[in-house]
């Protein structure tokens, strides 16, 4: 899955991080003050370091340096820096993705941990002009690993660090990352426009999948608090519904090549992961019918949406249309309303049946 690089990654730090330095030997008073004098750290040499093919470079680094590529189940390469000392580990990264879009899903989807709990901190903000996140994952052991992203066009960059006493040095060296040139262009980094000669099912398709990813990254940034998650799925459900009613079964359009290119399995799996974490909240269960309406449809679904609206010879008049009170309604629930009370319906149906099986 996408984010097992992520959760790899940091695991790696933790371990590198995880070795103690031997324990002082006891001394009594005599010898005290040398003692303190030995014990302090010699000033750190911090030599600059310098990526030309990466275009950036980072101004306080310390430890021994091992560059390294790295590639990714989802096809691209980071190329990684790492410096190592014995209580704190540096990294940096980048890679290029397909597109700004792209770069700025893999931005938004990425976890740090399978332990929502272990999250301190996750925001996104602008780093240097550009998109950004940064993330603070704290363990049990007492281990603290920050983690920056900065999009650039298609590019995303890493620069991440883990220590259990030295997080002052871990956000210097975190802040001394720069990137060569002026940040792109707002424009450079919204959706890519489809690419001509495209299928219009291919195009939607790609919009499903940045839903799904929507719904990974709001999974990530609610840290399994799922009455936070069920406040804000509803409105992505809904734009996700209206793609199933207006292209239902859509992604059965698609062939194996055209969904691996757009990441397909792996965005709903993504999502799905998340979607399951809250799975008793009737919103998760709806915004998983949601996704069924975009992966299979019936003939007569299918019919029913590819045919032309219906036609009035005597339309009513627009100001009668805008003057109807909010609280009447035309012609009875909608599609979405009545699909969701079936939802719902069956929601509350499996738990009575499991209050049952408890009950004896």
């Amino acid at each position: 899955m996408k984010a097992m690089h992520g959760v790899m990654l940091a695991g790696a730090i933790l371990a590198a991080c995880s070795k103690q330095e031997p324990a002082a030997e006891k001394l009594g008073d005599y010898g005290k003050d040398e003692l303190a004098v030995s014990n302090q750290k010699e000033p750190a040499t911090k030599p600059a370091y310098r990526s030309e093919q990466g275009r950036y470079s980072v101004g306080t680094v310390e430890g021994t340096l091992e560059e390294k590529d790295i590639p990714d189940p989802q096809g691209v390469v980071w190329a990684s820096a790492s410096w190592s000392t014995k209580k704190t580990m540096y990294s940096t990264q980048y890679a290029d993705f397909a597109s700004p879009e792209a770069a700025l899903a893999e931005m938004r989807a990425f976890r740090m941990t399978n332990n929502p709990s272990e999250m301190a901190r996750d925001e996104e903000k602008q780093f240097q002009g550009r998109p950004g996140r940064e993330m603070v994952m704290k363990t049990s052991s007492g281990m603290e690993v920050t983690m920056r992203f900065i999009v650039d066009g298609s590019r995303v960059y890493k620069a991440m660090g883990g220590t259990k006493v030295e997080q002052d040095n871990v956000a210097a060296f975190i802040d001394s990352m720069k990137i060569d040139g002026a940040a792109p262009a707002a424009a450079a980094v919204e959706p890519a426009a489809a690419p001509s000669g495209e299928s219009e099912a291919l195009t939607i398709g790609r919009e499903v999948v940045a839903i799904y990813k929507e719904v990974s990254a709001l999974g990530a940034s609610t840290k399994g608090d799922c009455a936070t998650f069920n406040t804000k799925i509803d409105p992505i459900r809904d734009r996700l519904w209206d793609l199933g009613k207006r292209h239902p079964g859509v992604l059965k359009e698609l062939s194996n090549a055209e969904l691996k290119m757009i990441g397909a399995a792996d965005a709903q799996e993504e999502a799905g992961t998340y979607l399951l974490a809250c799975k008793d909240s009737p919103h998760a269960m709806e915004f998983a019918f949601a996704m069924g309406k975009v992966l299979k449809a019936t003939p007569e679904e299918r019919a029913a949406a590819q045919a032309p609206p219906a036609t009035t010879t005597a339309a009513a008049p627009a100001t009668k249309a805008v003057k109807r009170p909010a609280s009447a309604k035309a012609s009875g629930p909608s599609a979405f309303e009545k699909e969701r009370a079936k939802v719902l319906q069956d929601y509350n149906a499996k738990q009575k049946a499991r209050q049952a099986e408890n009950s004896y």
